[in-house]
């Protein structure tokens, strides 16, 4: 039966998402990626060129889907929007455990890999937030010494650093047998991000809150 090139990478990627969220980069194999997908090895080469050839596709997957995810943040004020953003991230994150595990092992790695697929993308979404973010500030919505681009890379960082606290014994964990619950999730959800918005509130907000 002749393969279906495009259901055939598909299907790698998928695989290979899996073993480099669960083992990193360095520790996964191609002969562990081509047995789990069913496929020989040259295929993988073929497609790909090389493991990280495959590991930079992998990624790159991974950033559409979470963008197409954050294509269209919402809301009637600059505050309504970014406050939609950060949900909507939160979102993805909590049912995109792969994503959470793949950032994790690029910011140990100093984003390395990361650095060489991004110059590929042109990220509307964030120039339109950073617009927002701008046009808020102009109108006294956020604090005057907002900088845009540390304000989303620490929420960013807030969020996807925020779900592996579940498995520290000493931080988030839920307790031995006793799993996370969708209520502890939408509980701790409104609190990061009120925690978020918390920090681009002008003076006179914070003074009166």
């Amino acid at each position: 039966m002749k393969r279906n090139p495009k259901k055939t990478q598909a299907i790698i990627l998928k695989e290979a998402a899996t073993l480099f969220a669960s083992k990193g980069f360095a520790g996964t194999r191609v002969d562990e990626i081509a047995k789990v997908s069913q496929v020989n090895k040259g295929m993988i080469y073929h497609y790909f060129s090389s493991k990280g050839g495959l590991y930079e596709s992998v990624l790159a997957n991974q950033m559409q889907q979470m963008f197409q995810q954050m294509q269209h943040p919402h809301g009637d004020t600059e505050w309504d929007i970014i406050q939609s953003a950060a949900e909507d991230y939160f979102n993805y994150c909590y049912f995109h455990s792969e994503y959470i595990s793949l950032m994790l092992w690029e910011m140990v790695s100093k984003w390395e890999t990361l650095n060489l697929i991004t110059i590929d993308f042109e990220n509307e979404t964030q120039q339109f937030l950073i617009e927002t973010i701008e046009r808020g500030i102009q109108k006294e919505i956020f604090h005057s010494d907002t900088d845009p681009r540390m304000f989303m890379s620490l929420s960013i960082v807030q969020i996807f650093c925020f779900f592996p606290l579940f498995r520290h014994p000493n931080l988030l964990n839920p307790g031995k047998g006793r799993k996370m619950q969708d209520s502890d999730i939408k509980k701790y959800r409104q609190q990061v991000i009120e925690q978020i918005m918390r920090s681009l509130q002008p003076d006179s907000m914070a003074t009166e809150d």
